[in-house]
């Protein structure tokens, strides 16, 4: 299932249709990183596991 998702995912980044929210972006310069950074990661990373919020269940 992750590796749909993930597929799903790279081929919108490959294309260029996708959107950087506000929050994402405040992130990313926190953390030093650059829009090229996400995409690399996104593009050779891989989906080990999902994570939960404790408190939203989400």
């Amino acid at each position: 299932m992750f590796d749909q998702i993930l597929n799903q995912i790279q081929e919108l980044v490959r294309s260029h249709e996708y959107v950087l929210t506000l929050h994402a972006e405040d992130e990313m310069v926190n953390d030093g990183l650059t829009h090229y950074d996400v995409e690399n990661a996104i593009l050779t990373g891989r989906i080990v596991g999902r994570q939960k919020d404790r408190q939203t269940d989400e």
